[in-house]
């Protein structure tokens, strides 16, 4: 879409905003109440058919997605942070029914009405009463072609929310992981903590920190890079379980194995060796996923991924050395680092791939 058709799109819609605001709506009312939410909803009337209607009255509020005006009535599709349902409008019932024509796509409106199921079988809110509630100054993105721009996606995550549902489940999923493993180490009697973010020596791993001054003390600090020092000074001041989840840093390339700044999850318990933690790691995730899809298995790319226990245990340097076709100790760095070079040039010959474990550069 050009930037003149966006801008002729923005001035209408600020035009229909001026309109509401003349047939006695607010421009931006501060508070809305609601009773229920789409999915909810979807839920809770599952098992009705076609033609019945039901004289509870509910309030949803979301953001417009599809509006058909045909003369008397019309239909929307409404979206809310769950899911969609669809809302019927008449003029009959509505006496600011010809409001609607100066509702936008993606504009936010509650919706009080009463709940049916239309002949066609889709669950519906009959509208007894609406109000906008955010007037959308831009359109939503093209809802054939949607929002394919990888960069934009990522530079504009609000966009890539509202168009991409898989995108939005990701987000939910992943808050529901964070919450599934404070609750899993908690009831093994894990404390979380929180320790230095800003710190005067970045340690606990090799990686090139990133820099900041702070003004008051006039002193210059780094962005963690690890967890790991700080969490063992507490286990030194007597805490046995303790872990944290938390942001680091680290000042070096990007790829779609590395971000500059990501989350950790880094555990330290008392009186276990390796074995224990393998089987920690192995229980708890194999639970979160059963947790989170109801079952151990889930297809992914086309493939059954089975998180039921017990896992495959596999030897990282053996299972390397097989898969690269190495003979030879792989723990022989000298060696190792002089295969790499010769095997993978690209990767052994610059100041930065030299820097790296080889095994690694091998791995990656």
């Amino acid at each position: 879409m050009s930037q003149k058709s966006l801008k002729e799109q923005r001035l209408q819609r600020i035009k229909n905003l001026g309109s509401l605001v003349e047939r006695g709506f607010e421009a931006y009312p501060y508070k809305f109440e609601v009773t229920d939410k789409a999915a909810l909803l979807q839920e809770k009337y599952k098992d009705s058919v076609a033609g019945d209607e039901f004289e509870d009255v509910v309030s949803i509020a979301g953001r417009v997605m599809l509006l058909r005006m045909m003369g008397k009535v019309s239909f929307a599709t409404i979206e809310d942070d769950s899911g969609r349902i669809q809302v019927y409008f008449q003029k009959d019932i509505l006496e600011k029914y010809n409001a609607l024509k100066k509702i936008d796509l993606g504009d936010y409106i509650e919706v009080k009405g009463n709940i049916f199921r239309t002949q066609k079988g889709e669950l519906t809110i009959k509208a007894h009463d609406f109000r906008p509630l955010v007037k959308s100054l831009r359109p939503l993105p093209d809802k054939y072609h949607g929002l394919s721009d990888k960069e934009q996606r990522y530079r504009q995550r609000y966009l890539d929310l509202m168009v991409n549902p898989d995108v939005k489940r990701a987000f939910i999923l992943r808050s529901k992981t964070i919450s599934f493993i404070r609750r899993y180490l908690e009831d093994l009697g894990f404390m979380e903590v929180e320790t230095p973010v800003l710190q005067s020596v970045p340690g606990g791993a090799e990686a090139r920190p990133f820099k900041t001054h702070h003004n008051a003390l006039n002193h210059d600090y780094h962005m963690r890079i690890s967890l790991e020092l700080y969490l063992k000074r507490l286990i030194v001041g007597g805490f046995n379980q303790v872990y944290e989840m938390g942001r680091l840093f680290r000042n070096e390339g990007v790829s779609p194995k590395h971000n500059p700044e990501f989350t950790m999850l880094e555990l330290y318990w008392v009186g276990k060796d390796y074995i224990d933690i393998l089987e920690l790691v192995e229980n708890m995730y194999s639970e979160l996923v059963k947790t989170l899809t109801g079952s151990y298995k889930v297809d992914y790319q086309g493939t059954t991924l089975d998180f039921s226990t017990p896992w495959a245990r596999v030897d990282y340097t053996t299972e390397i050395a097989k898969k690269a076709g190495i003979d030879f100790d792989m723990l022989d760095e000298e060696k190792l680092r002089a295969w790499v070079a010769e095997n993978y040039p690209k990767k052994g010959g610059d100041e930065q791939a030299l820097a790296e474990q080889p095994i690694n550069q091998i791995y990656n």
